[in-house]
Order: structure tokens, then sequence, then C-alpha cells
């Protein structure tokens, strides 16, 4: 993946999903957005690796992380 790319993130979620929260972290850099097509997009704005990780609230306030590893290189 290179610095300055925007990939389509595919995550399904259950209906008993309250609240979702993306963090990128590590030394690269990004940010998580709804385009208005609706789907969701890792946009990446500097190289390094990055740790995306994604927590979901249930309506009932069961908390689940998953996360991942991704490596951004220059562009």
């Amino acid at each position: 993946m290179q610095a300055g790319q925007r990939v389509q993130l595919d995550v399904e979620l259950s209906e008993s999903a309250a609240a979702e929260e993306w963090v990128v972290g590590g030394p690269g850099q990004g940010y998580v957005e709804r385009a208005t097509d609706g789907q969701l997009y890792l946009y990446t704005t500097a190289p390094g690796a990055i740790t995306l990780q994604l927590r979901v609230i249930a309506q009932n306030g069961t908390v689940t992380e998953r996360s991942v590893a991704v490596q951004v290189n220059d562009d």
C-alpha cells in the first residue's frame, strides 16, 4: 500500500452494534472516513507501519475489538 492511497474497508456489523470507533496508530499516518458513497475507507497520509483497530460497542455494552497491521510505503 502506498501513502496517499484510499483503501475500501469491508466490515459487516451485526444490527446490535450501537457504536463503532476506528483508531489508526503507529508511526504511519491515516484516517478512516465514510465517503459519500456510504462505504468506509482508510486514507493513508504518511508512510510507516499502521495498526488499524476497530472497536465496536453493542447496545448491551459489550465491547469487541479487532486490529490489523498495515505497512504503508512512501509514494
